[in-house]
């Protein structure tokens, strides 16, 4: 187990982190702990390490994982497997996938996925990507002061008021208009597709044209802002690409 403490400025997280390292071989949970350890150690997170070597251990894991640095192909039950029962159960997961198969890219991208890592690379990539997720894993928005930013698929806006829509198909209603959520929810993944609409990027599942696929919901991108909504996603999924 490694634990050390996040004193970056800005930055703050209201528990300890935890990191799921799963992949089948040993040799491979092994090198990539230790390069974790070394990014961890020089940015200071506060942060306990957990391996498994198996996607039913991580489904049978008893508590919230921030960042799962998970192998595709694995015996049993596979990465994109583990994926989808995790989409399923609504957990608050990040996921970095490592492969040998960048064919497999496109089957495993989705909701919660932050990048891929090719396996020949890994160090490099890890180097570049872990360090920022990290960042992005503590410094959520707690909306209004209650909701956790990273459980809302989108906002919707009813005149002075909004409406929250939740991965777990809740809906919460709050007393601050749109643009208000706007400025709160800067540099948290959300972007304004309509002037009643505001979209968490990492929750699209569909091409943007005249609408966006949003989990299960299709909401309209207005005419205004679909090349600014196009090019935000383009970089977005750029950044978080990998590779």
């Amino acid at each position: 187990m490694y634990k050390g403490r996040w004193e970056k400025v800005g930055i703050k997280s209201e528990k300890e982190m935890v990191l799921y390292i799963c992949d089948d071989e040993l040799i491979w949970q092994q090198r990539i702990r230790k390069i974790c350890e070394g990014i961890l150690g020089e940015k200071w997170a506060e942060c306990t390490i957990v391996m498994g070597k198996s996607g039913k251990e991580v489904l049978d894991y008893h508590g919230d994982i921030d960042i799962l640095i998970l192998d595709i192909d694995m015996l049993g039950i596979d990465g994109i497997q583990v994926k989808n029962q995790l989409q399923k159960k609504n957990r608050n997961t990040n996921i970095i996938f490592v492969t040998n198969y960048s064919e497999r890219m496109r089957e495993a991208f989705g909701s919660g996925v932050f990048a891929f890592v090719d396996k020949g690379a890994v160090e490099g990539n890890l180097n570049h990507i872990l360090p920022e997720l990290i960042e992005r894993v503590c410094r959520y928005v707690k909306i209004d002061g209650l909701y956790d930013s990273r459980e809302v698929l989108y906002l919707q806006a009813e005149g002075s008021y909004t409406d929250l829509f939740f991965r777990n198909r809740e809906r919460h209603t709050i007393r601050k208009n749109l643009k208000e959520l706007e400025k709160e929810l800067a540099g948290a993944d959300f972007i304004r597709t309509h002037r009643s609409y505001l979209v968490n990027m990492n929750e699209i599942t569909g091409k943007i044209a005249n609408t966006v696929l949003v989990g299960q919901q299709e909401l309209p991108v207005s005419v205004r802002l679909r090349n600014k909504v196009k090019e935000a996603y383009r970089i977005f999924c750029r950044k978080n690409a990998g590779y």
